[in-house]
């Protein structure tokens, strides 16, 4: 009888056991699926107007440097009569300029400066560069104003991504594949629609 007790009472604390076990897998799973979904960025969030605003400004500034890229060397060798190789070379001074500003940015000091007057100084010198180089006779005038564009264009890009992405903050994913869906826009549409612009301008 004792024996028959015993094991009945090991049945039941087994039972016991087994739903107890249950119920914290239960929980665990719950718990996971609150945090995940809690967890997870939006995707198909709504991104707001201030946003799109920024977007249109981004694409517009990776045009322009997609533009001296493609179109750099023809506009040399049109203006001076340069060479295609010479020309090529003197291209070649929008990418250092690049390279230089962007390293003058990677620097503690630059971060001191609000994004905002950065953008509009590289605009500036975007500008003076295209309008130097549009005015040169002579290559190396033409690579010195490539140099200026490409100093001013080398920050645009990153300067962008800073102020346009936080603004959608309330759907980062989506924020962040819009961003890149900017990136084809603008490389794909604004040498195309240059070239196009030119030479219904006769230019």
């Amino acid at each position: 009888l004792e024996r028959r007790r015993h094991r009945h009472r090991l049945a039941q604390a087994e039972q016991e056991a087994r739903r107890g076990g249950i119920r914290i897998v239960e929980d665990v799973v719950r718990l996971g699926r609150e945090r995940g979904g809690r967890d997870r960025p939006a995707v198909h969030g709504r991104l707001p107007r201030a946003y799109w605003l920024g977007w249109l400004l981004l694409v517009a500034m990776i045009g322009v440097e997609f533009a001296f890229a493609f179109w750099g060397a023809t506009l040399v060798e049109r203006q001076t009569g340069a060479s295609i190789g010479d020309a090529a070379l003197a291209a070649g001074g929008f990418f250092g300029g690049m390279l230089v500003g962007r390293v003058v940015l990677s620097l503690p000091a630059a971060g001191t400066i609000a994004p905002r007057l950065l953008v509009r100084g590289g605009l500036v010198l975007s500008i003076s560069g295209a309008l130097l180089a549009w005015a040169a006779r002579e290559p190396a005038l033409g690579a010195g104003g490539l140099l200026v564009a490409g100093l001013g264009v080398a920050g645009l890009y990153p300067l962008g991504v800073s102020m346009t992405l936080p603004l959608g903050a309330a759907a980062p994913a989506a924020a962040a594949a819009r961003l890149t869906l900017a990136t084809g826009v603008a490389i794909l549409v604004a040498p195309l629609a240059l070239g196009v612009g030119a030479d219904v301008v006769g230019l």
